[in-house]
């Protein structure tokens, strides 16, 4: 049979199609589902949801009994279709991750205070830094850790890990005590003047080895380390290139400061850290640990 209109065919098609239209337009409109799938008698749709049908064809001759099975069928709610989120439901949502970022925010978000202290680690770095620089000056291009007690240095302490010698004898150039403890150092509080000098008034460590040499060798840092899996404790600790080193928190985390030779102050992380340390010019790097 030919293509033809529901008109010419059937005398009551747009009758049927209005009636058709007013029962689908009741239906949520959510994903298109062909009409094929209900319809057995060969009825051509684009869509499910569809307001306009395009052609009937292959009609068959008792048309009243499709049409009562069509009813039906939207009646019992078969072409129901997954429906979609309320209002009621968006603005409870909305309402219940609003509740979650206001209570989970000052978890979350940077504190003024700690990127304050943080700031503050890396001046005190800066300073110690620039003392060493003064007093390398004065001291034919040495570092303390390179010149004998007996001509004002400091190697012979630095050699048995005693770091607080290391920054008495700079005493003139570091003019306060105050730069060697860093203010997220919890145990550490700041000595009144340079003599005596206890572990409990530096937070930084020393780099025993270091040398104008080679000025990318980190010099001083943060003295939280782990070295092996263990907090390194004060005194003289060597770091082979396979020994496995990370900061200790909570100090700054994951996150720690070190100063270089030449001068500059990193904040860097575990694995820069590792690597700084391992790849050194020397077979071992020995930290003096306050």
């Amino acid at each position: 049979m030919t293509n033809s209109t529901a008109a010419d065919v059937w005398p009551e098609g747009s009758r049927f199609l209005r009636t058709l239209q007013l029962v689908l337009r009741t239906q949520p409109r959510s994903k298109p589902r062909p009409m094929r799938e209900f319809f057995p008698f060969g009825v051509k749709f684009t869509h499910f949801y569809s307001l306009k049908p395009q052609v009937l064809t292959e009609l068959p001759e008792n048309l009243t009994w499709h049409w009562r099975c069509l009813i039906n069928f939207v009646k019992l709610g078969r072409f129901q279709t997954n429906r979609g989120m309320t209002l009621l439901e968006a603005v409870v949502v909305i309402f219940s991750l609003t509740v979650l970022v206001i209570v989970m925010w000052p978890a979350l978000a940077p504190r003024p205070h700690r990127i304050r202290m943080m700031i503050n680690c890396i001046n005190n770095l800066k300073q110690t830094e620039l003392a060493f620089k003064i007093w390398e000056g004065d001291h034919n291009d040495k570092y303390p850790m390179a010149v004998s007690a007996t001509n004002g240095g400091a190697m012979e302490a630095a050699a048995l890990g005693n770091a607080m010698t290391v920054f008495q004898v700079m005493s003139n150039e570091l003019i306060t005590p105050k730069v060697l403890v860093c203010p997220m150092d919890k145990q550490r509080h700041w000595a009144t003047n340079f003599n005596p000098l206890a572990s409990s008034n530096v937070s930084y460590f020393v780099n025993v080895n270091v040398s104008e040499a080679f000025p990318q060798e980190v010099m001083i840092g943060d003295d939280n380390l782990k070295v092996a899996g263990l907090r390194a404790k004060s005194g003289l600790v060597d770091i082979a290139s396979n020994t496995p080193v990370f900061w200790a928190a909570p100090r700054h985390a994951l996150l720690g400061n070190v100063g270089l030779a030449d001068g500059s102050v990193q904040e860097i992380n575990n694995v820069t850290l590792a690597n700084w340390l391992h790849s050194t010019n020397f077979t071992t790097v020995r930290l003096a640990i306050p």
